[in-house]
Parts: structure tokens; C-alpha cells; sequence
């Protein structure tokens, strides 16, 4: 048993290398969420006074979410933390096995999907709700977080990866498989020839 380890971690040395970097920059994404919740929301939540930034433009506020990201789905918090738990395995899941696959819209879409969704999912299980702080009063956007800005980027990245990168790959496999067939075709009617050759010259022979 030890050996087979031994010989898996030497054969998969710079992929398990990668690994550890991307889980590396989830925590760094992660350590920015948790703590700009605990001093910018912690203060605010403290004093009771919003921190102006820009004013009539930008501010940030606490607000108690018990919904989802910008505030969808209120009052949601317990189905809200077992999806958001389900969902941060099978991330984690696919940063493992797609880990051969070294696009960096891919990595970095994954990164901070699974960053975000961590951060928001322990402050549903800590809090029974997500620190929100972040508006934008210009517009009357929904509060958010840092979390909830790492998920929005981190699938713009993914939608990007899909259209540009994963639909030319399905594209050129397609194309890859039809010049197969065509040389297979083409190796097929070879062989047909070639027999019908030999044995005419066969025949030729035995007259």
C-alpha cells in the first residue's frame, strides 16, 4: 500500500503541486471574505452607523441575509446551508479531478466559486444568516459581500471558459473524430483494392 502512494505521488508530483496552490488561493479568498465580514460588518453591527464611502453612491451597511446571494431566497437559511455545502464538495470535487486541465479561466473560475460558496456557507451555519455590508445606493443594488463578488466573477469566468474554450474543444473533437472516419474510409477502400488487385494478378498468373 505504501509503495502504490509512493509511486502515485511521484508519477502525479506537479499536478498534486497545483492542487495545493489553487486550495492555497481559495483560502486566501476565503481569509478576505471572513475578514472584511468580522471588521467592516463587525464595526458597523457595533456602532450602528454605516460607513460612508461615496455618498448617495456607495456605502457600506450590515444587513442579516437569510437568503442567497443579493438577497434571493429569503428566509431560506437551512435549505440554503445544505445546498451551499453540497455545492463546496463538488467543487472541491472538480478542482481535484479536472486538475489536468490547465486553463486559467477554468482554475481561476474554480478558485473563487468554491471560495465564495465556502465563505457564505459558514456564516449560514455560524450565523443562520449571511453578513452582507456592501451597497451600492446609486443604483439600489442588493447588499452583497466579498463572497458573493467571488462567485459573480468566478462564473463570468466559467460562462467565458464554455463558450470559448470547452464549445472549441467538443468543435475540434468532432472534427478530429470525422477525419477519422474518413481514414478509416479511406484505409477500407485500400484494402479492398489491394485484394482485388492481388487477386487479379493472381489469376493472370494461373493463365
Amino acid at each position: 500500500m505504501a509503495n502504490k502512494l509512493q509511486s502515485f505521488f511521484a508519477k502525479n508530483k506537479k499536478f498534486i503541486l497545483y492542487l495545493f496552490i489553487e486550495v492555497f488561493f481559495v483560502l486566501i479568498v476565503l481569509m478576505i471574505d471572513l475578514l472584511t465580514k468580522k471588521y467592516i460588518y463587525g464595526k458597523i453591527k457595533v456602532t450602528g452607523e454605516d460607513i460612508i464611502l461615496i455618498p448617495n453612491v456607495l456605502r457600506f451597511t450590515a444587513v442579516e441575509n437569510t437568503g442567497a446571494s443579493f438577497g434571493m431566497m429569503k428566509n431560506s437559511t437551512k435549505f440554503l446551508s445544505y445546498v451551499s455545502l453540497f455545492s463546496v464538495i463538488l467543487l472541491f470535487a472538480f478542482i481535484v479531478f479536472t486538475i489536468k486541465d490547465r486553463n486559467p479561466l477554468l482554475r481561476t473560475a474554480l478558485v473563487l466559486i468554491t471560495a465564495g460558496g465556502f465563505g457564505n456557507m459558514i456564516d449560514r451555519f455560524k450565523y443562520e444568516y449571511v453578513r452582507d455590508f456592501v451597497y451600492f445606493e446609486l443604483i439600489n443594488f442588493p447588499v452583497f459581500n466579498f463572497a458573493d463578488s467571488a462567485l459573480t466573477i468566478g462564473c463570468i469566468l466559467a460562462i467565458i471558459w464554455v463558450i470559448v474554450y470547452f464549445s472549441k474543444k467538443i468543435k475540434d473533437d468532432k472534427n478530429k473524430k470525422h477525419l477519422d472516419d474518413n481514414d478509416s474510409d479511406v484505409d477500407n477502400k485500400n484494402f479492398w483494392f489491394m485484394s482485388l488487385y492481388n487477386f487479379n494478378s493472381h489469376c493472370d498468373n494461373r493463365l
